[in-house]
């Protein structure tokens, strides 16, 4: 378990351009770009 490994962070949100009234977004007006996350870190959890 090594939870200091640092990332790399490239990833941006970009907006649908035809949207020109702010309160008009909508979640399929958001696209998230470049994104890669790191692999899955296994580790017990209490609850």
């Amino acid at each position: 378990l090594d939870l200091g490994e640092k990332g790399v962070y490239s990833s941006y949100t970009s907006l649908n351009p035809d949207v020109t009234d702010l309160f008009a977004f909508r979640y399929e007006d958001f696209t998230l770009e470049g994104y890669d996350p790191h692999p899955h870190i296994k580790a017990k959890v209490a609850v």
